[in-house]
C-alpha cells in the first residue's frame, strides 16, 4: 500500500503536503497553534506556499496574513517547482558542478 508523505521535517525547517486547500489551511492553523503553545511564533515573510495544479486559488493565511505563492523554492537543497518538473533542479545542481569544477581547474 503507497504511504502518502504529510510533512518534512529538518532543523528548523518543515515542508507540509496536502491535496487539498482545505487541508492545508487546516495544517497551517495548528501548526500555529502548537508552535505557539511551545513558545515559537512562525515567520510569515520566510514561509511560502508552491502549488501544484491547484484548483483554488486562495491564499493560505497565518496569523490572518496570506502567506506568499512562488513558482519554485529550494528546500533541503532540492527545488520544488510549481510544474512539478525537474528542469530548474536540474539548472541548479548543474550550475554548481560547474562552479565546483572551475575551483578545481588550477589544481
Amino acid at each position: 500500500m503507497f504511504i502518502q508523505l504529510k510533512d518534512l521535517d529538518f532543523a528548523d525547517n518543515l515542508a507540509l503536503a496536502s491535496e487539498s486547500h482545505s487541508h492545508m489551511q487546516q495544517k497551517t492553523v495548528r501548526l500555529q497553534t502548537n508552535s505557539e503553545q511551545l513558545g515559537f511564533k512562525i515567520n510569515t515573510g520566510k514561509t511560502k506556499t508552491v502549488r501544484l495544479n491547484p484548483k483554488i486559488h486562495d491564499p493560505i493565511t497565518l496569523r490572518a496574513e496570506a502567506i506568499e505563492d512562488v513558482e519554485h523554492f529550494t528546500y533541503l537543497g532540492i527545488n520544488i517547482s510549481s510544474d512539478g518538473g525537474a528542469d530548474r533542479d536540474i539548472e541548479l545542481c548543474t550550475g554548481k558542478a560547474q562552479v565546483a569544477f572551475k575551483m578545481l581547474w588550477p589544481i
